[in-house]
């Protein structure tokens, strides 16, 4: 599969030093977690911003307010499996990626609770990989799309 690659994304893979991002996009809350801080692009009617605020300019990028970079990758998947079933009628594969957030200030359980979002088995959930000081989502190339089915708070 081919992505087309932003200016940004060039720009950024022909530095040095990358580090990586990676994007949890879930089904039904406006939060985005994220491994690092991510950006927008700056849009003229974006409720978001005003252009009295430092570093606002027409063609930048700003820190993405709805974003939380809780996302810990040292103990998260390193590696996406997937697993052939051919018995399975309609499904080539079955391929699965466990992630693990970090609960600052419980605002992850806040977020994920039956009282905000209803169940969160089952729902959709996109995997986006990027670049540190890239925008998200136009920087971004979709990794995984799937559904949750295990969901394990920890104390």
């Amino acid at each position: 599969m081919a992505f087309r690659l932003t200016a940004k994304t060039k720009s950024i893979l022909n530095q040095i030093e990358k580090n990586p991002s990676v994007v949890l996009d879930i089904e039904g809350i406006d939060l985005i977690i994220s491994s690092s801080i991510t950006f927008k692009n700056v849009y003229w009617d974006d409720d978001n911003i005003t252009w009295d605020m430092d570093g606002i300019t027409w063609d930048g990028a700003y820190q993405d307010p709805n974003t939380k970079n809780y996302l810990n990758l040292k103990e998260s998947t390193n590696a996406i499996t997937q697993q052939i079933y051919p018995d399975k009628e309609g499904s080539s594969s079955i391929t699965s990626a466990l992630f693990s957030i970090v609960d600052k200030n419980n605002e992850i359980a806040q977020t994920l609770s039956l009282n905000s979002i209803g169940e969160i088995l089952g729902k959709q959930c996109d995997i986006y990989l990027g670049f540190v000081t890239a925008v998200y989502p136009d920087d971004f190339m979709p990794v995984m799309r799937g559904i949750i089915t295990s969901y394990n708070p920890m104390p």
